[in-house]
Order: structure tokens, then sequence, then C-alpha cells
């Protein structure tokens, strides 16, 4: 063997080492990423869930203090409506949806009259 066939049998083998180096650290750079990724939506999901949790206890207080009452007046309505939206938006329904429903059928009082 030459010099010459030597020098260039060990550059292919520091290119092949060399490339398959990098491409080592950019699948685990890349899947590091993925598992970040997977973290943060994970998280953002159980604060969805929390989320959704809470105005689901405001909804059902809310609407349970104006059912025992038998009347609403239009700013409480619009409360309900608002946290109904949104707990409506975040994929809640079942008892909160019939809560709001009822509480939306109650007669309405003057404000005046609640002072």
């Amino acid at each position: 063997m030459t010099a010459e066939t030597i020098a260039c049998i060990i550059s292919a083998g520091a290119s092949a080492i060399g490339t398959g180096g990098m491409a080592s650290i950019a699948i685990y750079l890349m899947q590091r990423s993925d598992r970040r990724k997977d973290k943060k939506n994970h998280q953002q999901e159980l604060i969805e869930e929390g989320l959704l949790a809470v105005l689901h206890d405001r909804l059902y207080q809310a609407c349970r203090y104006h059912l025992r009452k038998g009347w609403t007046t239009i700013e409480e309505m619009n409360n309900i409506k608002h946290l109904y939206g949104a707990y409506h938006n975040l994929g809640g329904n079942g008892t909160g949806t019939e809560l709001y429903e009822r509480c939306m059928d109650l007669p309405l009082q003057d404000d005046d009259f609640v002072k």
C-alpha cells in the first residue's frame, strides 16, 4: 500500500465516523426536543383540565345560588353566560350545560329590586 492509499483510507474512515457521530448528535437533539414538547403538551392539558374544573365549580355554584333564589338579574345572567362560554369552549358539558340552561329560564328582576 502506498502512503497515498493509506491517507485516503484514513480520511474516508474519519469522514464516516464524523458523519455517524454528527447524525447521532442530531438524532439525540431531536429526541430531546420531542420530549420537551411532549412534557409541555402534557402540562398544557393538565392546566386546561384544572381550568375546566374551576369553571365547572363556579358555574355550578352560581347556578345553584340563582336557582334556589328563583330569579336573577341581567348582570348576574351575563356573568353566568361568560362562565358558561369559557366552560363550553374548553369542552365542558353535561351538568354544567343543564344548570346553565335552567338559569337562562329564570325570571329577571331589576337591579333596583335587589338594592
